[in-house]
């Protein structure tokens, strides 16, 4: 039997296990979590610090409006690598979604699936402020130290200027959509 086939029929043994859809027992942890207690322990973060609140974990629409309406800082479009609910979007499919609502109020970034400076040139043409790198950073720092950590960073950075002049983008500023190859 195919790998996928049997990850397919994985899935259909675990929803009949569970007596639900899939999608109706995310929603349900979804909405657990969700309690009205979120925003008072918010203002209460800002309260206590100057630092800027940045919410990780923004995916839809309906919660970067949420993340403005109780006064965050800032987003960060992450599906904390997929480990939390495997059926998430990748975070290139929720960006333009949530930087079109959030329309430039408060700052977004992207985390997730930045490898190479190609990435993060898409993430930014898909209107991200900025991105963050995790993955890529603990594999350098176990190999090299903090210094695989700076060479990391550098490789990133190299990549990500080749990618722009390709693109004849002189500037971050001028990264746009339109470097993009456009969707069917």
């Amino acid at each position: 039997m195919p790998a996928g086939q049997r990850g397919r029929d994985q899935l259909q043994d675990h929803r009949k296990r569970l007596g639900q859809d899939h999608r109706a027992a995310a929603r349900h942890a979804t909405d657990r979590h969700r309690r009205d207690r979120a925003p008072d322990q918010r203002a209460r973060l800002k309260s206590q610090t100057r630092l800027p609140l940045l919410l990780k974990g923004i995916m839809s629409a309906h919660d970067a409006e949420r993340a403005v309406a109780v006064g965050a800082d800032g987003v960060i479009v992450s599906n904390h690598g997929g480990r939390a609910l495997d059926t998430l979007p990748a975070t290139a499919e929720a960006l333009p979604v949530v930087a079109r609502q959030v329309a430039g109020r408060i700052p977004v970034l992207c985390d997730g699936g930045i490898r190479r400076g190609t990435d993060a040139l898409k993430a930014l043409a898909l209107r991200a402020l900025a991105v963050l790198v995790g993955r890529p950073q603990i594999h350098a720092l176990a190999v090299g130290g903090a210094a695989g950590v700076a060479h990391m960073l550098t490789i990133l950075r190299a990549e990500l200027e080749v990618a722009m002049a390709l693109t004849g983008r002189r500037d971050l500023a001028g990264i746009d959509e339109t470097v993009l190859w456009p969707s069917p």
